[in-house]
């Protein structure tokens, strides 16, 4: 396990509970987009993890910039769409989880670090 210093017990279990949730809720998704046949705007499905992960989300937007689109006939449709199915799926299912994961212990350790002052605390 990898850990930080200064992060509660509490804060790991509760970023592994808001990262199995984000987990199933991205799955269920992948495999709504994946298992139906797509019509004209099955990729703004995709838009539904934009603001909750938002920096994945600038990170996907870059990525499907830089690696070219490429569409493995192998698969079925829409699974078949690296830009549109395989790197989204990867980044919202995979990555993201990852990062939900590890936002409660880093907060935890900087508010050890940096504890909360109050306007009592300036006389």
């Amino acid at each position: 396990m990898i850990s930080i210093e200064g992060a509660t017990k509490k804060s790991y279990r509760v970023g592994a509970v808001v990262a199995a949730i984000h987990f199933v809720l991205s799955w269920v998704v992948i495999v709504h987009i994946g298992s139906n046949r797509p019509d004209a705007l099955w990729q703004m499905e995709w838009f539904v993890f934009f603001i909750p992960d938002l920096p994945v989300a600038l990170f996907w937007l870059w990525l499907i910039r830089v690696i070219p689109d490429i569409a493995i006939e192998r698969l079925p449709e829409p699974i078949c769409y690296t830009s549109d199915f395989l790197i989204p799926a990867f980044v919202f299912g995979v990555v993201s989880p990852v990062l939900w994961y590890f936002i409660p212990p880093l907060y935890s350790a900087y508010r050890s670090r940096h504890p909360r002052w109050h306007y009592y605390d300036m006389k």
